[in-house]
């Protein structure tokens, strides 16, 4: 699973029946210290300076701005080969031309306006746009159609039912009248966020970027997240902070220390301290045994005529 979706699945598995939680810090209250018991520290997918906060800079945006602030219709578990809805409720064929998606009920975005078929209409009609990294998903689509309110309707031309796989759980829709109107040239340069997030500004997801720096992104959560009442999920940190991944010793000086609670990064070692258990080493990884690691990518092998490409 991408490692920019990894916080959500995490922290989402592990947050069910949680009693109400306090209301979220507002951008403009940003604490000069956060409790310890209230805040998960993670590290390993981020390299350098955070900064970039638009999901359509694939590659480039700061971990955590598609799963904790932006959503996809559905997650994708790479172990079990499973789409797992999400925003949508469901989506399916009909024949071999006609996907239909059907948003789930009482969708909101944290501004606690609704979550509709016209956002997911926008968010696939910026792929018109050469600029957008999905533009090639025209190639093969040839119309999206809001049928009402909670459901979508996309006819395909020649369908490339791998490349609209990967869509589906790789991009996140977007709230059409926060990002308005694009052209080719505003679209990728767009960023929501150029300095330290003021109220206003619209996401879906559980965790609002609170504050960020050269060294560290903050997330704050969203006690409005749809999630609560439609899935009957609570994100039990009100903190996520990030860091930026010094190296591996330093990452795994981190874990040992405590410091960090979870790290996508490579520990040097990690085979020796896992079968050797010190105490004080307070380390565990996803496999008792190796590889120890969760892979980080899932690589798609698509054969298209005679080309195999790979995601």
């Amino acid at each position: 699973m991408s490692p920019k979706r990894t916080l959500l699945v995490l922290l989402a598995s592990a947050s069910l029946a949680v009693t109400a939680l306090p209301a979220a810090a507002s951008a403009t209250n940003i604490p000069t210290t956060y409790p310890r018991n209230e805040t998960v520290y993670t590290s390993g997918t981020m390299y350098g300076q955070p900064g970039d906060f638009n999901p359509l800079n694939t590659g480039d945006y700061t971990t955590g701005t598609l799963g904790l602030l932006y959503e996809p219709l559905f997650l994708y578990n790479p172990l079990t080969n499973k789409f797992i809805p999400w925003l949508a409720q469901s989506g399916s064929w009909t024949g071999a031309e006609q996907y239909t998606v059907t948003l789930r009920s009482g969708l909101t975005w944290s501004d606690g306006t609704a979550i509709t078929a016209d956002d997911v209409v926008y968010t696939v009609d910026l792929g018109k746009l050469a600029s957008c990294p999905y533009y090639g998903l025209w190639n093969f689509l040839s119309s999206v159609t809001k049928v009402n309110s909670t459901t979508v309707q996309f006819t395909f031309s020649k369908p490339e039912y791998q490349e609209w796989s990967n869509w589906l759980y790789n991009y996140g829709i977007l709230p059409a009248n926060v990002w308005g109107t694009q052209t080719a040239t505003t679209l990728i340069p767009h960023n929501v966020y150029t300095s330290t997030p003021s109220a206003g500004v619209v996401g879906s997801g559980p965790y609002e970027l609170l504050t960020f720096d050269t060294q560290k992104v903050v997330w704050v959560r969203n006690d409005s997240w749809w999630g609560t009442s439609v899935l009957g999920l609570t994100m039990k940190p009100k903190y996520i902070i990030d860091e930026v991944n010094g190296s591996n010793n330093v990452e795994l000086g981190q874990m040992l220390a405590g410091n960090l609670d979870l790290s996508n990064n490579f520990l040097p070692g990690i085979g020796q301290i896992v079968s050797n258990p010190v105490a004080g080493y307070p380390v565990t990884t996803y496999y008792p045994k190796p590889p120890y690691m969760l892979a980080a990518n899932t690589a798609w092998l698509v054969p298209s005529g005679f080309m195999v490409q790979r995601w």
